[in-house]
């Protein structure tokens, strides 16, 4: 939650109220989920879809993948910080390190694939809007629908109503 502006943070670390903080709420569930699975405290397909629903809710908000996914880069100084401090060997610390780089590989996988769909539902609609905008305007549900690959859209006239290039 350090990664957000400090009001921000503040308000998801404080605001218990799933309601009224889906955002802290999803993190304060997964989180330890996510952490439990980097130790082997929990299943793979549980600490996997922990992952899921955090990578979600960050593609969703702005900001670069870096952004969204620095959380695991943090989570793997703080192991490294706890492993060092209870006397893990090197071994355990190189395969917690490891384990979190693989978690980041999924994760931006994860990240990438919520993005594209994004990006497709931005294009679905940006395209219904031009094919609403088009029949508004009068013109054919043929032209209106145009040839795939026919060019440009361009905006139909109206001369009966003074409109027009």
């Amino acid at each position: 939650m350090d990664a957000y502006p400090s009001g921000t943070g503040r308000f998801l670390r404080e605001t218990q109220d799933p309601f009224r903080n889906p955002v802290g709420a999803t993190l304060r569930e997964t989180l330890p989920v996510i952490f439990d699975g980097l130790c082997g405290l929990s299943p793979e397909e549980e600490w996997e879809r922990a992952l899921d629903r955090v990578v979600r809710l960050k593609a969703v908000q702005d900001g670069t993948a870096t952004e969204a996914l620095a959380f695991l880069l943090r989570l793997k100084g703080l192991l490294r910080e706890e492993a060092r401090q209870s006397g893990t060997d090197a071994e355990g610390r190189a395969a917690l390190e490891d384990a979190v780089d693989g978690l980041l590989f999924r994760a931006f996988e994860a990240y990438v694939r919520c993005r594209e769909r994004i990006s497709e539902i931005k294009v679905q609609d940006a395209n219904r809007r031009a094919y609403l905008l088009l029949r508004r305007f009068g013109t054919g549900e043929e032209e209106a629908a145009g040839e795939a690959g026919s060019g440009p859209l361009t905006m139909p006239t109206h001369p009966e109503r003074g409109e027009g290039p």
